[in-house]
């Protein structure tokens, strides 16, 4: 799986035969950076009550930055060295996983990323935005 803020191209940032975070292990760890960092949100996408969601922890994820694409929704992309801060959600299972897949549509795709949260660097899983650079206007801090 690809990773954030790494080119898979060069052979030092491919892919190593290590599999976690893996989607098929539940509950998988997702960072937000976005509308999904919302349990209201959460709550609708997955038919549940708002008060059912799972803690959203706060978390800053590392080599990305947010810019704007359509000049309303927010991309993440690589950045090495970047921080971004958002949240980090437990996906509990194959359904929550594919409504997330669903919402953010083909101009994402999930990515392996390293976050800190509750003082402890581990990997995740995010949306990349995949769409044309030139599609994206002006970085958020």
């Amino acid at each position: 799986m690809p990773r954030l803020g790494r080119d898979a191209t060069l052979p030092h940032h491919r892919p190593s035969a290590s599999t976690s975070p893996s989607t098929q292990k539940y509950p998988v760890n997702y960072f937000f950076y976005g509308t999904l960092a919302s349990p209201d949100c959460l709550a609708r996408l997955f038919g549940i009550k708002t008060s059912d969601v799972a803690a959203l922890r706060p978390a800053i994820c590392f080599d990305g930055q947010i810019r704007i694409w359509a000049d309303r929704y927010r991309a993440l992309v690589d950045c090495p060295g970047g921080k971004v801060e958002g949240h980090v959600f437990a996906v509990k299972s194959v359904d929550e996983e594919e409504a997330l897949r669903a919402y953010e549509g083909s101009n994402y795709e999930v990515v392996r990323a390293e976050v800190e949260v509750d003082g402890k660097r581990k990997e995740c899983l995010t949306f990349r935005f995949v769409g044309s650079e030139n599609d994206l206007r002006k970085q958020i801090a």
